[in-house]
C-alpha cells in the first residue's frame, strides 16, 4: 500500500559527506537486530553503553545485551552528534554503511519484528529500578523510563513514516518530494 508523504525536513538517510567511514568497523554481519533500518547501526560485539558519557540517549538504547541505534539522526545536527557517539566505541562496533545494505524486502520484515520491540519496552519498563538487567549499572539513564518511552511512542507513531521514507530512498535513490507516494511496509 502506498503512502502520500509530506517529507518533514532534513529527512534523510544518507551520512554528511564529512563522515570517514573507516572509524567505523562493525560489521554488517553482525548487526543487531534491534537496530531501526538506517545507515548507522551496532553490532552484537558493541557490550557497553555510550550513552551516558555521550549524551547520546535520543538515538542509542542498552538493552540486555547491546546497544542498538533505536532512531536514525534526521538532521545536520543530530547527525553530528550521533557520529560522536559512535566514533567514542573503542571496540568499533558501529557503522555507517548501512544504505549499501538494507533493501525494501529486509526493511519490511524487520517492521514484522517491531511488536517483539514493543514487547521488549513495555517489559523492560516494569522492571524494578534495582534490577540489574533493567538498568546499567552506574548509568541511570541508558534505559531509563522517559527514554523507553519516547521509544515506545517512535515505534507507534513516527517509526512507519520513517522507514517508508527509507525504503524511499533506497529504491529510487533520493529522499521523497511532496506529492511522491511512499512504499507500503
Amino acid at each position: 500500500m502506498a503512502m502520500l508523504l509530506t517529507p518533514k525536513p532534513h529527512l534523510w538517510a544518507t551520512p554528511p559527506p564529512s563522515c570517514d567511514k573507516a572509524c567505523y568497523q562493525g560489521s554488517w554481519d553482525r548487526k543487531y537486530w534491534k537496530n531501526i533500518p538506517g545507515p548507522y547501526y551496532s553490532t552484537t560485539e558493541n557490550m557497553m553503553s555510550l550513552l551516558a558519557s555521550n549524551g547520546s540517549t535520543e538515538y542509542l538504547l542498552y538493552d540486555d545485551q547491546c546497544e542498538f541505534v533505536w532512531r536514525q539522526p534526521t538532521t545536520p545536527n543530530t547527525y553530528s552528534r550521533c557520529l560522536r557517539a559512535m566514533w567514542c566505541d573503542e571496540v568499533g562496533s558501529y557503522a555507517v554503511d548501512g544504505n549499501e545494505h538494507w533493501t525494501a524486502d529486509l526493511i519490511r520484515g524487520w517492521w514484522q519484528r517491531r511488536p517483539e520491540l514493543l514487547a521488549w519496552a513495555t517489559a523492560h519498563q516494569k522492571r524494578p529500578r534495582d534490577d540489574p538487567h533493567a538498568f546499567m549499572q552506574g548509568y541511570d539513564d541508558a534505559t531509563d523510563r522517559i527514554l523507553l518511552n519516547k521509544y515506545i511512542r517512535y515505534l507507534q507513531e513516527d517509526s512507519e513514516e520513517y522507514l517508508r521514507s527509507y525504503v524511499f530512498l533506497l529504491l529510487e535513490g533520493r529522499a521523497a518530494k511532496p506529492g511522491d507516494f511512499l512504499p507500503g511496509l
